[in-house]
This record gives C-alpha cells, sequence and structure tokens, in this order.
C-alpha cells in the first residue's frame, strides 16, 4: 500500500468515528433513562437518616414506589417514597 492510500483511510475512519459520536450525541435524551431502583438501592440511600423501620415496594397510582419507613435521629417517624422505575422522590396526591 502506498502512503497516500493509508493516510485516506485514516482520514475515513476519523471521520466515520465523529459521525458516529455527533449521532449518538443527538439521540442522548435524559429523560428517556431508567434507573430501575431496587428496594436494597432505595434503603440504603436513606439508611444513614435514621434506623429503617420497614420498606416495602407498594403499586400507587399504576407505579411501582418503594415506601420506606424511618425512626430519625431526633426520635421523628418519617415516611420516604421512591419511584422504583426512576429513583426520583414520589410525592403521593392525596384525592
Amino acid at each position: 500500500m502506498t502512503m497516500i492510500y493509508k493516510h485516506h483511510i485514516k482520514k475515513t475512519i476519523l471521520l466515520m468515528m465523529l459521525v458516529s459520536l455527533s449521532v449518538i450525541a443527538d439521540s442522548y435524551d435524559p429523560d428517556f433513562m431508567i434507573a430501575d431502583l431496587s428496594l436494597d438501592q432505595a434503603v440504603n440511600q436513606v439508611k444513614l437518616k435514621g434506623q429503617i423501620l420497614s420498606a416495602k415496594t407498594r403499586n400507587l397510582d399504576g407505579q411501582r414506589i418503594h415506601v420506606i419507613k424511618i425512626l430519625t435521629h431526633d426520635g421523628r417517624v418519617r415516611r420516604y417514597r421512591m419511584d422504583a422505575n426512576t429513583g426520583q422522590p414520589y410525592y403521593h396526591q392525596r384525592h
């Protein structure tokens, strides 16, 4: 192979890689990503806030929600609700 031909192949490969990265960057959508948080992971996120009293996964409004009840360091009982699909806090709307 000649030196010019090798240089042309390198340029072509580099161009293809740049185009691929551009397509990946354009298709990135953070709202489309799902964390799928397990109950154990949810418990680990709140256990430093107090003693775990109970932890369970419930179906609220058609969504899987982790409900974790803790006894805080100052003696209060608190419930934390986390969306099992996204890992985000869940705020239940009372009807």
